[in-house]
């Protein structure tokens, strides 16, 4: 190819920076840790031991956490750095309410706008989260819930509310990681599997209600799954190991 016409392309084509390839890692590696509680409610996140850690600048740590803070899982407070966003009850009682519109309109408007391309996506995601729940990985019962409901907004047919709902998806899935530990710890796997199995029949009404445009049905399902998710967390929030959740507003 002449010079000159291999420049043109590379013009046309523009690769990722140094930059923008180092915030993907760093916000990648932090939002990670949060949604799995290894980076727990509270936690001072110090710019300079992911700048150790990742062998990055500061600049994209700091791009990072501001787009944390943006998704509501970092609290940055001036000259005392950024924190791992804080749980209370308060949060958890709007969290569902947000949740209950947001999950029943994304799920309605996917089977009024059914897309036939994601169909094998999204059983392919049911089925990951059941082998998840039968080997008892519980980040990987999170990871493949959180693809599963992302995948159904992003074929709702609008970006601005499918943007709303992930970022409760995000707030969701810590939420929910606190609450299924505490039923694996203090039931046993044999339980916590036998409650996690209604979830999965869930998705599968889900898809089966979205592929066949049956956006009352396919609403009524989603409705019903937050109110099983609430009454998770309700159980959890009732008991004493409820360390993650603070009581104040």
């Amino acid at each position: 190819m002449p010079l000159k016409a291999r420049k043109a392309r590379e013009h046309l084509t523009p690769m990722a920076s140094p930059s923008s390839s180092s915030l993907a890692l760093v916000y990648d590696y932090i939002k990670v840790r949060i949604l799995r509680l290894e980076y727990p409610p509270g936690m001072n996140l110090a710019e300079v031991d992911f700048v150790s850690a990742l062998r990055v600048s500061r600049t994209p740590v700091r791009e990072a956490l501001i787009k944390l803070a943006s998704e509501g899982l970092v609290e940055l407070h001036q000259n005392r750095g950024a924190w791992v966003s804080e749980i209370t009850l308060s949060d958890i009682r709007q969290f569902f309410e947000a949740l209950d519109v947001a999950q029943r309109m994304v799920t309605r408007l996917a089977a009024l706008r059914f897309n036939p391309a994601a169909l094998q996506s999204l059983r392919m995601l049911a089925i990951d989260f059941d082998r998840n729940v039968e080997a008892g990985n519980i980040s990987g019962m999170h990871e493949a819930n959180f693809h599963f409901h992302a995948m159904i907004a992003r074929n709702c047919g609008n970006s601005l509310v499918a943007e709303h709902y992930i970022r409760l998806l995000n707030i969701g899935t810590r939420i929910s990681h606190l609450a299924l530990t505490y039923e694996n710890s203090s039931r046993g796997k044999g339980a916590e599997t036998l409650g996690l199995e209604n979830i999965g029949d869930e998705h599968r009404r889900m898809i089966e209600h979205i592929m066949s445009g049956e956006a009352d049905k396919a609403e009524e399902v989603a409705k019903e799954h937050t109110v099983h998710f609430r009454q998770r967390v309700l159980n959890y929030v009732m008991s004493s190991e409820a360390a993650g959740i603070k009581i104040g507003e």
